[in-house]
């Protein structure tokens, strides 16, 4: 048992040793040929004659400044080898210890084109022979430059005896063996790795400790990224090799989406940008671009649409939400009328009948195709009363006849004998079909005399059309395969509404009312509506004026509206 105790010891002892001096070989510097900046005393061959000599006698040395210069190549000594060589160790020996003593010095490898620093060493103890060890280098020349005399003593011309150079033993310590990973960026654009992530079973005969760098990414390192992990024993002794990581980008921008409204302009055409839609969308990476669809409205477009905002990030990830889209048509109709009144002579008490067309020229408006047909006579009005009093006027009722469909009217030709003639005025209306409505009046004159003109007293006598309004309420859009199911009534309405909706699917449900201009004026249900059950609400606008109303109900990605018309 101590003996197995005692081998276990050894082998400890022996692996921490030889991880911190890792092995080195064979003496190597005969083989090349040694030069310096100037050799005295004997040739530059002497540092590597294999004539070590006796420590206190000097062999040859190489004129200084004192102290020596610290810039490269001024002093040097060098060794060339035919082929490249591996070398991680030199052993110095000098020629005195008293003074005249190298200390230190940086160490070269011809790069092809330059010299390259790989290595400096100071502080070596003033004794006949120092050794020098450094991590794996190859190269076919190496240069000892910029010397250091810091001991005591004289501080120039160091002479030398032997320089030995050692390659190294073909069986590393430590073999670093790596894999090429990906990586994803997270939410903040940021992602880290750690030594593990690349390593592929690195292993070696003694202890030692993992690193990698760079190890952290931002989006700025999107793509290929070189690594390098590093195996370090101790005393310096390190191996590294190189590995991929590729960084990606696979996180989804965050859309997010607002409700807005697109008033049509007097072509009854409409338009929306992004920056209406977008609600400060965001991304970890930041965003390319973003898009809106549909963004181009006409008057077959009146009411909610539904546009899908697109967001697509630096890297190609996509996002999309949806918004409400309020189409809106403010303008109203255009009549063109006759400027001048219309006379009718003689007051002989019959009726005369006049239609539209007496009246009105034309009518224009930027969505409805309308016609001079669709205006309404709503009202006619007399300055005189139906029958005044006296016999002036003949003893007749009725003088103002409104036809059923509205599209006509018949006066009575006659006057009070003993006014200023009677004024009717007919009061024309046209409607466009999307709340917007216009109002002219025209005038019909009985005159005192023939020839004369009648005076406008203001109304005395009013007779009301009762047709309606032809195109002021339109038909709710539904859709018959929705799976919402909404109904109001009555509609037209007066005051209040009844609003009944169920929904096939449990969802997050949104029932808002909005007016003519597309701004919201009840929000009658906003939560979670639960599937084939009837959610029953009253819409109250006592305090509303009267014109068109949207109802628009949202549940999932269905979408519901009706239109309501509230009069007095």
């Amino acid at each position: 048992m101590k003996k197995i105790i005692t081998v276990m010891i050894i082998l400890c002892v022996f692996l921490n040793v030889y991880c911190q001096f890792p092995p080195a070989g064979n003496n190597i510097a005969p083989l090349a040929v040694a030069s310096a900046s100037t050799c005295n005393l004997g040739a530059c061959s002497t540092l590597n004659d294999l004539n070590f000599s006796t420590c206190g006698i000097q062999s040859m040395w190489i004129p200084t400044a004192s102290p020596p210069s610290s810039t490269p190549g001024i002093n040097y000594i060098d060794f060339e080898w035919t082929t490249s060589v591996s070398i991680n160790k030199m052993t110095i020996h000098h020629a005195q210890i008293s003074g005249r003593f190298l200390t230190g010095a940086t160490m070269q490898k011809w790069n092809g084109s330059s010299w390259v620093s790989f290595h400096t060493f100071s502080n070596l103890p003033m004794q006949c022979i120092n050794t020098v060890t450094f991590s794996d280098v190859t190269t076919s020349k190496l240069r000892l430059t910029s010397f250091q005399m810091t001991g005591t003593g004289q501080i120039s011309n160091p002479n030398f005896r032997e320089i030995e150079i050692f390659d190294i033993i073909n069986n590393p310590l430590i073999t670093v063996l790596t894999k090429n990973i990906t990586v994803n960026l997270d939410v903040t654009g940021n992602t880290s790795i750690i030594p593990a992530d690349v390593d592929d079973g690195t292993n070696g005969n003694c202890s030692y400790t993992l690193s990698v760098l760079p190890n952290s990414f931002t989006c700025t390192d999107i793509g290929l990224n070189t690594v390098t992990l590093t195996a370090t024993a101790a005393a310096g002794y390190n191996v590294s090799e190189t590995a991929v990581v590729t960084v990606i980008d696979n996180v989804n921008p965050i859309a997010i989406c607002q409700d807005a409204t697109v008033y049509l302009d007097g072509s009854g055409a409409g338009s929306i940008t992004t920056a209406d839609i977008d609600n400060s969308s965001y991304d970890n990476c930041g965003i390319a671009t973003m898009s809106v669809a549909p963004s181009s409205f006409t008057c077959a477009d009146v009411g909610v649409n539904t546009v899908t905002l697109t967001v697509t990030d630096n890297n190609g990830n996509i996002s999309t939400c949806t918004a409400s889209l309020v189409v809106v048509d403010i303008i109203s109709p255009v009549i063109t009328t006759i400027t001048s009144p219309f006379v009718i002579w003689p007051p002989n008490h019959k009726y005369e009948t006049f239609v539209l067309g007496d009246f009105v020229l034309s009518v224009l408006d930027n969505c409805a195709s309308l016609t001079i047909n669709d205006v309404n006579i709503i009202k006619a009005t007399s300055d005189e009363p139906e029958d005044a009093i006296g016999n002036g006027d003949g003893n007749t009722m009725d003088d103002i006849i409104i036809s059923g469909d509205c599209k006509s009217v018949q006066l009575r030709k006659e006057r009070n004998g003993n006014g200023n003639g009677r004024v009717y005025t007919i009061h024309l209306e046209l409607d466009d079909g999307n709340g917007n409505t216009s109002s002219v009046t025209c005038q019909v004159q009985v005159p005192h005399n023939n020839g004369g003109t009648a005076i406008d007293d203001g109304a005395v006598y009013e007779v009301l059309g009762n047709c309606g309004n032809k195109s002021f309420f339109i038909a709710a859009i539904e859709n018959s395969e929705s799976d919402i199911e909404l109904i109001n009534y009555p509609n037209p309405f007066n005051n209040s509404t009844t609003l009944v909706f169920s929904v096939k699917e449990t969802n997050k449900t949104t029932l808002k009312v909005y007016n003519s201009m597309g701004k919201v004026v009840a929000i009658l249900f906003d939560g979670y509506a639960e599937a084939d059950q009837n959610y029953e609400f009253i819409f109250k606008a006592e305090r509303l004026p009267k014109g068109l109303y949207i109802c628009h109900m949202q549940s999932g990605n269905e979408h519901c509206t009706k239109r309501m018309l509230l009069v007095r």
